[in-house]
């Protein structure tokens, strides 16, 4: 039977309910040269049937066959038939009907969803602007006053700005307000053209962005993390971190637990943030900062960063994000200064980054290639990295060539029609268990409920209250009396199992050692001091370990006490750092990969799972981006890879099985404004994504939708956020500079020259040509592939590039069958 549409007005708030629309379109359209698929839905199998393509005055335009019944592994009670209308290309309104079904109108058009939607996508962040005043807020824990005004409000219930968060996971850290950045600085790039005619303030939005970069940026050189209120549950906004903490009490105060860690590491925020600037400071965009000033921030923190970036880490280890972050860093600083240390840096990152591949087609997050990288916001990123570089250095060219065509590979066969109608981007992962993993969320503490002992114990103050993350409770040693300060006291923790130590942390009470040691086992009878304090002053010690220290054992051991009649007694002692390396059992046991359709639940944050439109559209940027790299004849049509890439941005226009559109103002069904705390959360915003749709809380394997009705629960499903729109932004960018064929498209496929020969380099308002003592020409094309300068050189040369009008461009130097190629842009 097939389904009728199901959707229940309740006090005016949409309900979503399983049994969906009968129809399912992109409720926008699409590309005319591009692929076009509806889906019929039914409760059970049906036989396949005839489809038609209509004007809305009744005309037929195009007929058609669906595809056979579909299920889903797991998805209860839903049979999907294809209905594949690709090849009618006629731009138009129109229908779809088959039997009784009737859509709604859709639209089929030339770069239709990049000239439909990006002037909204601009307008989003423009809506999104924080607007409190923000100019005298304090550093969490230490006070101060910093003028940190400007930015964009997280999302429609956070009026928090955030470089990123979830830093307590380690592999879960989302690049959110410099990501935005770095998407309305690179879609100019990719699409001027139709930017400029359709007049949407993109660098302007771009600039008002560094500008609060600027200012979030520290006179040490690191950038503050979070801007944050407990989504208006508290008073004080304060400069911090946060992360979850299953310890405090209420519950509802666990999640959003502020923390002091308020340096971003690469991974959190720092490396974009850097990129971004450079980036701007390299188009020359300017704000109330001048692009000078851009590229200094970007420089100082860069050079902050590479000095301290493992000491932010909050397991202080670098993963992926950290490398994907840093190569974006170094590749925008290189293009901005082409000071060779930042090419250096680049060429070790993108090393590592690609050391981190699997030949089986995925990427891994950890040093010890335990975890596969899964990301719910920028999957896709990794990849584009990579591309980036090859943008300025040619020294992996091959590597990365074949890395991205095993992992276009991969997302083919994990994305297989025949079991995946929707070809919604599944994703690779392995089941989260802490005792095994590198991933040490600093929450919890490595010696948090493990094995205790101590040399004695003060009646009412046990061993285990060290550990319990309250600040109340603490362990006390005996009590003395006497002049003699001397004593032989000591708290020690079996880990239960070799850990790389790298911090350790002591919270002494009032009666705190004056002289102790911290000191390291592997079997809890002989031990070795790997670090000393002599004059023990109280209160907080934090001990970095570096490099790290393999041991079972920890202990600190007092010898020295402050109070005559007092022992020692500790508050909190913290242990942190990560599986060891050397650990047989571990390392030996194969590593479990399972693949779906939506991040599992149970990971590394411990609470947070939401919708991924994030991540889907990363993903069909990074799509078109690889398939241009590696094919630079690739047209988009019908073909697997254009299908894939674009049934990304289908579902999030409407084409999913709860037939919603979650680009607000956008198609026939939405979604509600996000409730939040009444008085702070504020209404969707025109052109805003929501998060979307996820698996099933109890049935991993099933969707899910807004279930709790439009309650404040229902943050998972419907609430704005910013790295979707920068995501989508950036997704249909680069569809338009496929569609619009940049040079970089057409060039036939030819060895590079030998780089100790030849080179090309962008230096002020030049482009400096070097052939190697060779005859070479030289040439400079813009999108189109038209040549707007070219001569001939026999060792230097020289083309002026202050006549040549905004866009993007592409130098060129060939000598005999070989070339080298720059892309660059000009910005005026």
């Amino acid at each position: 039977m097939i389904k009728e549409r199901n959707i229940v007005l309740i006090l005016g708030i949409f309900l979503s309910l399983p049994l969906s629309a009968a129809v399912h379109i992109n409720q926008l359209g699409y590309e005319s040269e591009g692929p076009k698929t509806a889906l019929i839905e039914s409760s059970s199998a049906i036989s396949s049937t005839s489809f038609t393509i209509e004007t809305a005055a009744g005309s037929v335009v195009h007929t058609g066959t669906s595809g056979p019944s579909q299920t889903v592994e797991g998805w209860i009670g839903r049979f999907f038939s294809v209905c594949d209308f690709s090849s009618f290309t006629t731009p138009g309104k129109y229908i779809f009907k088959s039997g009784t079904e009737v859509s709604e109108q859709f639209e089929i058009g030339s770069n239709f969803l990049f000239k439909k939607t990006v002037s909204d996508q601009v307008g989003f962040f423009n809506g999104m602007r924080c607007k409190l005043e923000d100019r005298s807020i304090p550093k969490f824990s230490s006070g101060g006053s910093f003028d940190v005004h400007g930015g964009w409000n997280d999302a429609t219930g956070d009026l928090g700005k955030y470089l990123s968060h979830l830093s307590f996971a380690n592999y879960m850290n989302p690049q959110q307000i410099p990501m935005v950045i770095y998407s309305l600085l690179r879609s100019w790039e990719l699409d001027s053209t139709n930017l400029k005619t359709m007049n949407t303030g993109i660098l302007q939005e771009a600039a008002y962005g560094a500008d609060y970069l600027m200012r979030i940026l520290d006179a040490e050189g690191y950038f503050y993390q979070i801007i944050f209120d407990r989504w208006g549950w508290d008073e004080a906004r304060e400069i911090c971190s946060w992360d979850y903490d299953k310890t405090v009490t209420p519950e509802y105060l666990q999640s959003g637990h502020k923390v002091a860690d308020l340096q971003s590491a690469f991974r959190e925020g720092g490396g974009m943030a850097i990129a971004a600037l450079a980036k701007a400071a390299s188009m020359k965009v300017s704000g109330e900062f001048t692009a000078t000033a851009y590229l200094d921030g970007a420089k100082k923190g860069y050079t902050h960063l590479k000095a301290n970036n493992t000491k932010y880490c909050d397991n202080r280890e670098e993963n992926i994000i950290d490398d994907y972050c840093a190569l974006m860093a170094t590749v925008e600083l290189y293009k901005a200064t082409t000071d060779e240390i930042y090419l250096s840096d680049a060429r070790i990152r993108a090393a590592s980054l690609i050391g981190r591949f699997d030949s089986r087609g995925f990427f891994f997050s950890d040093n010890r290639k335990r975890r596969p990288f899964y990301h719910a916001a920028e999957e896709g990123l990794p990849v584009l990295a990579l591309i980036n570089f090859l943008s300025i250095d040619e020294t992996y060219l091959q590597e990365i060539k074949s890395l991205l065509n095993k992992w276009r590979e991969k997302q083919l066969s994990l994305n297989d029609p025949a079991a995946n109608p929707f070809r919604y981007a599944r994703m690779t992962w392995s089941p989260f268990d802490p005792s095994k993993s590198g991933a040490i969320n600093p929450a919890s503490n490595l010696a948090a409920g493990k094995t205790l002992t101590a040399s004695s114990t003060e009646n009412g103050h046990p061993v285990n209250d060290a550990v319990d993350g309250s600040m109340t409770t603490r362990w006390g040693s005996v009590l003395y009396n006497g002049a003699d300060l001397t004593c032989q006291e000591w708290l020690a923790v079996d880990l239960g199992g070799t850990y790389n130590i790298n911090e350790v942390t002591v919270v002494w009470e009032a009666a705190h050692g004056t002289q102790y040691t911290i000191d390291i086992s592997q079997d809890g009878n002989s031990w070795t001091s790997i670090a000393t304090e002599s004059a023990g002053n109280g209160g907080t010690d934090v001990f970095q370990i570096s490099p790290a220290a393999s041991a079972k054992h920890v202990r600190v051991h007092a010898t020295k006490r402050s109070l005559q009649y007092a022992g020692v007694s500790i508050y909190e002692f913290q242990v942190k750092g990560a599986v060891g390396e050397q650990d047989p059992d571990i390392d030996q046991e194969p590593v479990v990969l399972n693949t779906s359709f939506f991040q599992p639940h149970t990971n590394e944050t411990g609470y947070w799972w939401q919708g991924e439109n994030a991540r889907i559209a990363s993903m069909s940027a990074a799509l078109l981006a690889a398939e241009v790299t590696l094919n630079p004849g690739f047209r988009f049509g019908d073909n697997d890879i254009s299908h894939l890439a674009v049934s990304q941005l289908d579902w999030i226009l409407g084409k999913n099985p709860f037939d919603i559109c979650m680009m607000y103002g956008y198609g026939y069904e939405n979604y509600p404004d996000y409730p939040g705390k009444p008085d702070y959360a504020f209404p969707n915003v025109k052109g805003g994504i929501c998060n979307g749709i996820t698996s099933d809380s109890i049935n991993e394997t099933d969707v899910w939708f807004m279930p709790n009705g439009g309650t404040d629960a229902d943050w998972r499903w419907i609430e704005q956020w910013l790295p979707h729109n920068a995501w989508y932004l950036l997704a249909v960018s680069n569809l338009s500079y496929v569609l619009e064929r940049p040079i970089l498209a057409t060039l036939p496929s030819t060895p590079a020259i030998n780089a100790s020969l030849a080179n090309i380099k962008l230096t002020g308002n030049n482009i400096n040509f070097t052939s190697g003592g060779k005859t070479a020409e030289v040439s400079i094309v813009d999108i189109k592939g038209r040549v707007v300068a070219r001569k001939a050189i026999s060792g230097n040369g020289t083309i002026s590039l202050k006549n040549f009008r905004s866009g993007a461009y592409c130098a060129i130097i060939k000598s005999g069958n070989s070339r080298k190629t720059l892309g660059f842009s000009v910005t005026k």
